[in-house]
């Protein structure tokens, strides 16, 4: 959910750090319009067409709040690594995995442990960590008010969006040698792949 706009962030803050505040508000901005935009399809296109009934109406939610608060984790991530700061952004990447560990040690002491409440328990571990990274970097680097102009929010995008096309090509090109070889030799091969 960010059109490349975290590894934009991270090589422009990296680059002059003095633009933090200015680039980071316009960023954020658009991941909140992201995010709702993200949201609202979800509810629309997933829910007409993949939920059927209310458990899956609840986890089509579930998964996707989830993959909210990922991307803001990323977010935050990106600009630890923008100011270099790489112990900060290691203990990022595992905070939310940490505390859920913690957090099933728990849940598998429960009699009953349900595919709900395990995906909610990850989704308030998940929010829990995006709000704990995100009170840290506003402690560490500062927080401006956010700007939802329209102008900022497309060249926002626009400076992004060739990091997202190299992402997609990444990925593309990650994936095409186990597609090929599932085709030439099977899956069996493709699966040892």
């Amino acid at each position: 959910i960010d059109l490349g706009t975290n590894p934009y962030l991270t090589r422009m803050v990296a680059s002059n750090p003095d633009i933090y505040p200015s680039i980071f508000s316009r960023v954020f901005a658009l991941k909140l319009v992201l995010v709702l935009g993200y949201l609202l399809s979800i509810v629309v296109i997933g829910g007409v067409w993949l939920a059927n009934t209310p458990l899956e109406w609840m986890m089509l939610l579930i998964c996707a709040f989830i993959h909210v608060g990922i991307s803001f984790i990323l977010l935050f991530r990106s600009v630890f690594q923008a100011f270099q700061a790489f112990g900060w952004d290691g203990i990022a990447s595992v905070i939310d995995k940490i505390s859920f560990l913690f957090v099933l040690s728990f849940l598998f002491s429960l009699p009953t442990l349900g595919i709900i409440v395990y995906s909610s328990s990850f989704l308030v571990v998940t929010f829990l960590s995006a709000l704990f990274l995100c009170w840290l970097v506003v402690r560490k680097y500062g927080f401006s008010v956010l700007h939802f102009r329209r102008a900022d929010l497309f060249a926002s995008a626009r400076m992004g969006f060739p990091f997202a096309v190299l992402f997609v090509l990444s990925s593309f090109n990650e994936r095409i040698g186990q597609v090929l070889l599932a085709i030439l030799s099977g899956d069996y091969e493709s699966g040892l792949y």
